[in-house]
């Protein structure tokens, strides 16, 4: 492309070659939980602050377009210009948490685009169509001479013309500009909220069709694509199993061989909580086809092939099977006779040389004969007859498939897939000619212009994105498609594995059904899946009545019921929230979550597409459901309370024993008790739930755990006869004791009460008792910590055992710092060494943990600052906690700092969020502080209030508030953040990071 440009500036850092970016997985995604928006920013800062050098003049230092998007929605651009990087980042990483704060989103998918080189057009020149799409390919964007206003081309040529800036569209069409206008070459990464690695924009092209193997990258795209499709077939499948656009049976087959496949040789660990929803899709899947009517023999066969694998694959995952033997017996007997009276097409002198269809009959009958459903089957599959595989079956397969292009039967690529999968095929295989390698090639080209990368596709309209994320076809109106959107999606996935089949010989090799992590921690266990439910003993135990659609059957089985978004999971039950309820998912999204059933309060109006389970007392259900959850369990229960650091013991738990805690898991913990239980497992080995103290006496009666760790309540004084506070915690310790189980273990800080009392106290509630501290005599004893995350302790068989024997001391690494963050892992150790695990194996995993923004952890910065991040949490217990650790932190007064988002409104004290802040003044009254900044109109009457007070400022625009901390923050200061109840404090959080870094 050869283009007059008057001037040329660049100042472009040595050529990188793409980093490779880790698989990412959708199954791996669902339980794992995405990657919070907070690491995406800071692992996109970190790479731009090493890449990213500044334009020369007269240019703006820094040009900067950040894009984010969420699910499959349509992009939001941000363009950035300033002086400097660091000012551009701030602005720019303001207005990405602002998007997600106003969307309540903790993850999205981001790209951040910078500019280093800049061309100068000039007024009237024209763009060819040539021009544009070399533009695009180089990742460009078009600016005005200013820079004021910066347009992606990928974003722009995505765009309905509509849409676009005058001065832009009018470039892109051809006309020629009135004024100058630049084109600035860009470069970006891009992040995905199931991976931390970066991919780097502009990727290598796909390499030309040369020779006679697939383009370079294609299998990559490929797998980006069904790992894609995976979230959409299991989203948009019906309760009965099929998916709403498969109109036909040949459809629904092609849509579950898709789910057959992605389950197959997906890359993701395979393990029953992370293939849970996929199975049950499959499984759902199979009993619908089970059911329909094959119209001939190519659907007979196709439909036995597909049933047959499904079945072996279920049962490799130790899946419910769906009552479809019978129909496979009977599909197997069509297949057979339909193969039986099949015409030789050409005689040969020993054998016949089947068409296509025959070889599909073969296969299938192959595969039932292999399955667990096959009564008949003798000790090899070739002792049923009809079973010989003739030596030029790929070219039988491969010349119908090649020749007729997209229109051969949908059938056929599923057919060429299992045929090189096959062992007894695969090896007999003999090579494509040259001419059918060609055409092969340009078939796969032709199937590649219907996916895009998926930092392309973001800037797609939803209508485009409709099925997959990463798909490119534009599509019309459902009215006008001549073929469903999913299942066409389906046939381009799998016609593509077909070409890659072919080229390669052979299909890629499956993982083993249970492949076991690679990682530090693969000594743990996933836990397992929700345990499921049947839709009439979920009435019985509700005492609710089921309303069902015409032609619906009440549902055999749901996996748990969902009150939240987050922390739902494929084929449950969906709590509806009306007007007036406190729990459950809003009426008007529950459905798009596709559940199997909902379940409501009497009185409101009945859903038609779905069966509806109505209970009259809400409450009373769930606790009765819950009690019977708990007598299914075989696991030892471990339940957590305390007034402050039980999610952050229960996570580390959790991060102990099965390696991790996911985004659904953490979700599932902020329920009220017997919501947690109801996502319990009948098979895990280990069961954890959160109590909140107010109510622990009264949830102990249901839960019945085997070991309660109580952790940090505030400390009794020395002296023989306490205050009021001593004897109150011991009245609390005693009526949480009674409410235990007999035999049961409670662990406690040592320091609460002193040991004889403490001993005392469990003896009359006849439960056994560990504690742990830096107190002698405490099972788990503290020797030592560093505040650089080094604990050492000494454990002990009882609370009373002299410290001074020779018991190890043992060293925890911890990658959470401050002492509460020891205490509380002291409190998981010794919850460890009460189920009998070994320590030093488990404990090693503690180094890998970290706590969730803005609990509390004490953060120290460049320049002897401190942040103490509460911006997590508005409970006004856990302001007094947050305040007395500022204390502790900084007994100066000039060197505190406290930013105040807000409280939640308590309905026992106050009932409004502005009088729930008035709670707030006699804490800041006592408690000093060089600057209190309060944000938001509901703190307006606080600082009011407060307005004798001349440190006390009062904003209502959260840059402003940002900036002003910013510029007052001086070495050795301590900064409070608390509160989110009016605003997310985090945005607050990452800007005094990034000032320090």
């Amino acid at each position: 492309m050869s283009l007059p440009v008057p001037s040329f500036h660049s100042n472009s850092p040595p050529v990188r070659t793409e980093v490779p970016r880790a698989h990412w997985s959708a199954s791996a995604a669902l339980a794992q939980g995405p990657v919070v928006l907070d690491q995406i920013l800071e692992h996109a800062r970190q790479h731009l602050a090493l890449r990213l050098q500044g334009l020369p003049e007269p240019w703006p230092g820094c040009v900067l377009v950040f894009s984010v998007a969420h699910a499959n929605e349509l992009a939001t651009v941000f363009p950035i210009k300033a002086h400097t990087f660091k000012s551009a980042w701030r602005e720019g990483s303001i207005r990405v948490r602002q998007w997600a704060w106003a969307r309540r989103l903790d993850s999205a998918a981001l790209r951040i685009d910078w500019a280093e080189e800049v061309l100068v057009y000039p007024a009237g020149h024209q763009l060819s169509a040539n021009d544009v799409e070399q533009l695009r390919r180089s990742n460009s964007a078009i600016a005005d001479l200013g820079c004021e206003h910066t347009l992606l081309l990928q974003q722009a040529l995505l765009a309905p013309a509509a849409d676009l800036p005058a001065w832009a569209g009018a470039i892109l069409a051809g006309h020629a500009a009135r004024e100058s206008w630049l084109v600035l070459r860009m470069r970006g990464i891009f992040l995905d909220p199931y991976s931390t690695a970066p991919i780097h924009l502009p990727r290598n092209p796909l390499a030309p069709l040369q020779g006679t193997t697939a383009p370079a990258g294609m299998d990559m795209q490929l797998h980006h694509a069904g790992q894609a499709a995976f979230v959409g077939l299991i989203a948009q499948q019906m309760p009965a199993g099929h998916w709403p656009q498969s109109s036909t049976l040949a459809e629904h087959l092609q849509i579950q061989y898709s789910l057959l496949q992605l389950l197959r040789t997906g890359p993701a660990p395979r393990n029953a909580s992370t293939f849970a929803p996929l199975v049950s899709a499959l499984a759902r899947a199979s009993n619908y086809a089970a059911n329909a009517v094959p119209q001939d023999a190519q659907e007979q066969a196709w439909a036995l092939l597909v049933l047959s694998l499904s079945t072996t694959v279920l049962e490799h995952n130790a899946a419910a099977q769906p009552p479809v033997a019978a129909a496979l017996h009977k599909l197997a007997q069509h297949t057979e006779q339909a193969l039986a009276s099949t015409p030789p097409q050409s005689p040969a002198p020993s054998q016949h040389s089947p068409t296509a269809l025959a070889l599909l009959q073969r296969l299938a009958l192959r595969a039932y004969a292999s399955s667990s459903a096959c009564t008949t089957r003798a000790s090899s599959a070739s002792a049923l007859p009809h079973l010989d595989w003739p030596e030029n079956w790929l070219h039988l397969l491969a010349q119908p498939f090649v020749n007729a292009h997209r229109h051969s039967p949908p059938w056929l690529s599923c057919a060429l897939v299992e045929a090189c999968q096959d062992p007894a095929t695969r090896n007999s295989a003999s090579p494509l000619c040259p001419l059918e390698r060609k055409r092969t090639l340009e078939q796969l080209d032709a199937l590649h212009q219907h996916f895009a990368w998926p930092e392309t596709a973001m800037y797609m309209q939803q209508r485009q994105q409709m099925h997959m994320l990463f798909t490119t076809a534009p599509w019309p109106p459902v009215a006008e498609q001549s073929q469903p959107g999913l299942a066409q999606q389906a046939l381009w996935l799998n016609q593509a594995s077909a070409c890659v089949a072919l080229l390669h010989g052979l299909a890629p090799t499956a993982p083993a059904p249970n492949a076991a992590r690679n990682s530090d921690t693969a000594h743990t266990a996933s836990p397992a899946a929700p345990m499921p439910w049947s839709g009439q003993s979920m009435a019985s135990l509700m005492a609710g009545q089921w309303h069902l659609p015409q032609g619906m059957s009440v549902p055999a089985a749901l996996t748990g019921l969902s009150v939240t978004r987050q922390s739902h999971s494929q084929g449950a039950a969906v709590l509806v929230r009306h007007t007036g309820d406190a729990l459950g998912v809003p009426a008007a999204v529950a459905a798009s979550l596709q559940p199997s059933a909902l379940i409501q309060v009497t009185g409101h109006p009945i859903p038609p597409d779905l069966p509806v389970l109505e209970v009259a007392g809400l409450h009373e259900a769930l606790q009765r459901l819950a009690g019977h959850a708990r007598q299914r369990v075989q696991g030892q229960v471990i339940g957590v309370t305390g007034c402050t650091g039980k999610t952050s013991t229960l996570r580390m738990l959790a991060q102990c024993l099965f390696g991790s805690s996911s985004a659904q898991q953490d979700a599932i913990v902020q329920h009220a008790p017997a919501l947690q239980m109801l996502h319990w497992s009948e098979t895990a080995p280990w069961l954890l739930a959160e109590l909140p103290w107010q109510s622990a006496p009264e949830q102990l009666q249901m839960l019945a755990p085997d070991i309660l760790v109580v952790t940090n309540l505030p400390p009794a004084p020395t002296g023989d006869a306490g205050p009021p506070l001593a004897s109150q915690i011991e009245q609390a310790l005693q009526e949480l004791m009674s409410a235990m189980r007999p035999g049961s273990l409670l662990i406690l800080n040592a320091c609460l009460l002193p040991p004889e009392t403490l001993q005392a106290l469990a003896a009359r509630a006849h439960i056994r008792l560990s504690t742990f501290g830096p107190q002698p005599g405490a099972t788990v004893y503290e020797c030592g910590w560093e505040n650089s995350g080094h604990l050492h302790i000494q454990l002990q068989p009882c609370a009373n055992t002299d410290t001074s024997s020779s018991a190890p001391v043992m060293r925890v690494e911890l990658q959470a710092n401050g002492h509460h963050m020891a205490l509380n892992a002291q409190a998981a150790l010794a919850a460890l060494q009460a189920m009998q695990l070994p320590l030093a194996t488990h404990a090693s995993a503690l180094r890998h943990w970290s706590p969730l923004p803005g609990a509390g952890q004490s953060e120290y910065l460049p320049g002897n600052r401190v942040m103490l991040d509460h911006s997590n949490t508005s409970e006004l217990l856990a302001a007094h906690a947050a305040f007395a650790q500022l204390l502790s932190h900084a007994p100066d007064p000039s060197q505190r700092l406290i930013v105040l988002g807000g409280i939640k409104a308590c309905a026992e004290q106050t009932g409004s969020l502005v009088e729930a802040q008035m709670l707030l003044a006699p804490l800041l009254q006592s408690t000093p502080a060089r600057r209190i900044l309060l944000y938001g109109q509901a703190m307006a009457d606080l600082a009011q209030q407060l307005h004798g007070l001349h440190q006390v400022s009062w904003y209502q625009d959260l840059n402003q508030l940002i900036d002003s901390l910013l510029r007052t923050l001086q070495p050795h200061d301590t900064v409070l953040l608390f509160g989110r109840a009016i605003v997310n404090l985090n945005l607050v959080a990452v800007a005094i990071r990034e000032l320090a870094a």
